[in-house]
């Protein structure tokens, strides 16, 4: 092989492994914002048709399967992993 091949091939290596590894964490990212965007959306619309605190943490907490409402996160998208 030419010297010029090699290096062209080692970039193409290089660009596979960085997108091997980048797409699942922007992903993931991506995910969990969406995830805290939609709740910050339901929490809004509850709070304007009057829900109490405690209604809109028992929905999230319905919404998310905890049988615990205390362990809702108020705000953070943490349980979207």
């Amino acid at each position: 092989m030419e010297g010029q091949q090699i290096f062209y091939l080692c970039c193409i290596g290089v660009a596979a492994v960085v997108a091997f590894v980048a797409i699942p964490i922007l992903s993931h990212y991506w995910y969990a914002h969406r995830i805290a965007e939609q709740n910050a959306v339901l929490k809004q619309q509850m709070i304007e048709r009057g829900f109490t605190a405690d209604e809109i943490v028992r929905v999230i907490a319905a919404g998310t399967g905890d049988s615990d409402p205390s362990s809702v996160s108020h705000g953070t998208a943490a349980r979207a992993g």
